[in-house]
């Protein structure tokens, strides 16, 4: 699961659109999966039950950023 600003998603979008690896269905998928958030007061995230079950996200997870956004991982 990737974790983006509003800028950095547009970017990584356009990105992905541009790649000749990725079909308009495989976009299609992305955009599917893809949720706005905000952090609630606590600055915690939930990341919708559908996007758990494809990724495997159990309670446990490990963040890693990496520059531009962070990267959530099964544990």
């Amino acid at each position: 699961v990737g974790l983006f600003t509003e800028d950095g998603f547009e970017k990584h979008r356009r990105k992905l659109a541009l790649d000749d690896t990725f079909t308009r269905r495989d976009l299609s998928q992305v955009m599917a999966l893809t949720t706005p958030f905000k952090p609630d007061s606590q600055h915690r995230i939930s990341i919708s039950q559908k996007l758990r079950e494809r990724v495997q996200l159990g309670r446990e997870v490990t963040v890693a950023g990496q520059g531009s956004h962070a990267a959530i991982y099964p544990r």
